[in-house]
């Protein structure tokens, strides 16, 4: 250990041991005490005062653990780790009284220091005493078993405490350490992994809310911390974790955090989690939100399968121009069925006729160039999709037979299964040539030429991943003795990949048929479960199974691509209605694939409560093994934060559910302000817990919003996060009692503000830059709604005004 830099003279000690610092900073304070009595020292209370801060300090296995005597405070880092605790004291509550470490009423003793382990004493006068010892530990947390996977490589400090002396305190005591973690800005708070920590004893994983963040949040069910710039983690190992909300400094986050327990406690660091916990091999780490919010679009598959043609895509574009684009669709892709097919097929099972990626068939006769053009003018993005990872042209395959992978017995690569089969040999990406005069004309095409903006990828796991275990010989060492003698079939994947997001640049990639973890980092969005089918089954249960399966990637890997919205018939409109609400909560890809001008006006209208997509972000970095019903969007913005909470209902039959708000993270420390948006209702003033009552194959979304005793936005109608996307600004004037803000309209469509009026308080006026403002009334003066119209799509302002200290007859 080294002395601080800058001590007095009476304190300046270079490269002293333990032992010989202290008995010179106690010399100094005039303290006799010779070196076989120093066993325990103490270092805090009158005899420093006036003294500089005393560090102690134990770094191994690139664990740093520091304490501060003077202060009672210690700090953990782990190198390579950009998440840290630091001012971190130790507490004991007896009696119904807390004692900390950091009181200056405090005396602290360095009872033991070794290698590994630090043990101070901390007591009060006529008070308790107790000890804390640190430990810095190369294995995984024992306490937390379903951690193990994620630590097997991580390191820590875990914290024992008890008390010493004559106490004998009636009930036992509790312990805590209390201070604040250190993050760069994009870190947040999380779940690691299921946990009934921070829950009642009664409440098993199985009902754990499915949470979801838009913004920086805080729950008061996480217990660690993850940075997805560097792939790192903090763990907080105890029975009662309490993570609060992050504040701005310099560089970065400052969180406080609090972890109570009853003897133990343990602090468990993880590099690389997401390579170690979910096998993404080739996850670098990303920035905060990294890739754009996920894009809705449009696409054809489930409307023509295949059989598409140019007058159907421009009939559904002119129909999307005209009702949803000025909601937030942004993109129109183009599915099977565009290409055209010329030249001679590959001999036996191969598929169709060769296809040919540069030209479209006679459905298309103004060519795909034409049509991209047709899309732009109507405001929206143009997309394609294909397959190119292989081929069935016969041409090709007698003029270049070194660009397809072989087997070890000199036959070729197919895809997987009959469907990818079609697409004939898989061509080999690590080969420079086929780079070069094979995938890069065709996507200079696709996206120079013809303008298109969105591409697609299918059969990515039938074709390329399909190959990844095998390894094939290096054609580029082969010829010029060029990096190794083969590659593995994930390196000639990656090898593709990383040439066509050379070649299309900041264009969106899809990579369909996933999720393949090796294509982490290459493209923007993935497929994560198989077809869905119009209907229940295939429908919104289809989206059910891989949102628990795969959520957890979402936003941090790459965008979740669950497959398309299907709202039609068979679906009832409850159905519908319930399927929207899985996308508008989770902020997944949004792709719809319904005959637009044959939906009914009511399924028009729930489309449009889920446009544009929210950004979003999932906090619980697992798969869920179970399949949740209440899943909880938290939403975080400059003016105020809100929980958006689907409670659903998969079964045949009724159902009951009763929401306690401690199993969303929130604390009772007020009353909350329930509405239910999609009946357009509030729902009152709860105080702990909602009974919701569902039918058949149903759901219900509630804004949750706690009670500030003033007037409050509860719920908006333009959106399903009831004021998350179309809410920009809002600001409380006490003195004047007014609410004003700016929102995000359509127009032509009716704007509506859900107000919560508390007693004292009565809504006079409303005032708005659109041209017409009116002010309702509702459930005895309780809900003020404020109706607004524009002309046009964009901001509009708009203030309440209200009359404070009213009272009802």
């Amino acid at each position: 250990m080294q002395a601080n830099r800058g001590q007095n003279p009476a304190a300046k000690v270079v490269k002293m041991s333990h032992l010989q610092f202290v008995v010179a900073t106690i010399a100094a304070a005039m303290v006799c005490l010779s070196a076989s009595s120093c066993n325990i020292v103490r270092l805090g209370g009158r005899a420093l005062l006036g003294q500089p801060d005393i560090p102690v300090g134990l770094a191994q296995a690139r664990v740093r653990l520091s304490y501060n005597v003077r202060q009672g405070a210690f700090g953990v880092t782990r190198l390579h780790n950009s998440i840290r605790l630091s001012k971190i004291a130790t507490a004991v509550t007896v009696g119904g009284r807390t004692f900390a470490s950091s009181d200056e009423r405090c005396t602290k003793r360095i009872v033991r220091r070794d290698a590994l382990r630090l043990i101070v004493r901390s007591a009060f006068p006529k008070g308790p005493a107790w000890e804390t010892q640190f430990e810095i530990r190369t294995h995984s947390n024992e306490g937390n078993a379903t951690l193990d996977h994620a630590l097997r490589d991580g390191y820590g400090v875990a914290v024992a405490c008890r008390l010493v002396g004559d106490v004998a305190p009636s009930d036992p005591p509790r312990f805590s350490l209390i201070g604040q973690a250190l993050a760069e800005q994009e870190a947040f708070a999380c779940r690691l992994a299921p946990t009934t920590h921070n829950r009642p004893a009664a409440c098993s994983t199985a009902s754990l809310p499915l949470q979801i963040a838009s913004g920086d949040v805080a729950s008061r069910l996480n217990t660690s911390f993850y940075d997805p710039k560097r792939d790192c983690a903090l763990h907080l190992g105890a029975p009662q974790v309490i993570i609060g909300p992050s504040e701005e400094r310099p560089g970065g986050k400052t969180f406080p955090i609090r972890l109570d327990f009853d003897s133990r406690a343990g602090l468990d660091f993880v590099e690389d989690f997401y390579k170690t916990a979910h096998g993404f091999a080739y996850f670098e780490g990303t920035d905060h939100n990294p890739l754009r919010r996920s894009i809705a679009g449009w696409l054809d598959w489930y409307v023509t399968y295949g059989q598409t043609s140019e007058d159907l895509i421009l009939r559904n574009v002119n129909w999307l121009a005209d009702n949803l684009r000025d909601y937030g669709l942004e993109l129109i892709q183009i599915d099977d069925g565009w290409q055209g097919h010329h030249g001679d097929r590959l001999p036996g099972d191969l598929g169709k006729k060769p296809t040919d990626w540069l030209h479209a068939n006679e459905n298309f006769p103004h060519g795909m160039a034409w049509l991209a053009g047709r899309i732009h003018e109507k405001g929206f993005l143009a997309g394609l999709w294909l397959v190119p990872y292989a081929t069935n042209d016969a041409a090709l395959l007698r003029e270049h037979p070194d660009w397809f992978l072989e087997d070890p017995d000199g036959g070729r690569k197919t895809g997987q299964g009959d469907w990818a089969r079609q697409f004939g040999y898989v061509l080999d990406f690590g080969n420079a040539q086929v780079r070069r005069h094979y995938l890069t004309p065709l996507f200079k095409t696709l996206s120079s030429r013809w303008e298109y903006d969105y591409f697609k990828l299918d059969a990515t796991g039938w074709t390329l991943l399909g190959i990844k275990d095998q390894a094939f010989p290096n054609r580029a060492f082969v010829a010029q003795k060029l990096g190794k003698k083969s590659l593995s079939g994930t390196e000639i994947a990656r090898e593709g990949l990383e040439a066509v997001r050379h070649i299309v640049g900041k264009k969106f990639i899809l990579a369909c048929h996933a999720p393949c973890t090796e294509v982490v980092g290459l493209v923007d969005a993935a497929r994560v479960a198989g077809d869905m089918s119009p209907g229940w089954e295939k429908g919104p249960l289809h989206l059910l199974r891989q949102t628990m399966e795969s959520f957890h990637t979402h936003g941090i890997c790459w965008l979740n691509d669950p497959d398309c919205l299907v709202i039609r018939p068979p679906l009832t409109l409850e159905q519908a209605r319930l399927f929207a609400s899985m996308f508008g909560l989770t902020g997944q890809h949004l792709m719809l694939s319904d005959l637009m001008d044959g939906l009914d006006a009511e399924r028009v209208e729930i489309l449009r409560r889920i446009l544009p997509v929210c950004a979003t972000r999932p906090l619980d970095l697992y798969p869920r093994p179970d399949q949740a019903t209440v899943w909880d969007l938290k939403i975080e913005r400059p003016f105020g934060s809100w929980d958006v909470v689907g409670v659903f209902n998969f079964e045949e039959q009724p159902a009951r559910h009763l929401i306690h708000f401690a199993d969303l993270g929130l604390t009772p420390e007020s009353p909350f302000i329930v509405y239910d948006f999609w009946n357009r209702r509030c729902l009152g003033r709860f105080e702990r817990e909602i009974a919701i009552e569902l039918p058949p194959t149903a759901c219900r979304v509630l804004a949750i919003h706690r009670e500030i005793g003033r007037p409050q936005v509860v719920s908006t109608n333009r959106h399903i996060t009831q004021g998350g996307e179309d809410l920009v600004k809002m600001v409380w004037n006490s003195k004047r009692s007014e609410l004003s803000g700016r929102s995000r309209a359509v127009r032509n469509e009716p704007y509506e503000l859900r107000l919560w009026v508390p007693e004292g308080f009565r809504p006079i006026a409303a005032e708005s830059s659109a041209p017409q403002a009116r002010l309702e009334i509702s459930d005895g003066g309780r809900i003020a709604v404020v109706r607004l119209a524009s002309q046009q799509t964009g901001e509009l302002r708009w203030l309440v005004r209200f009359q404070k200290n009213y009272r009802s007859l």
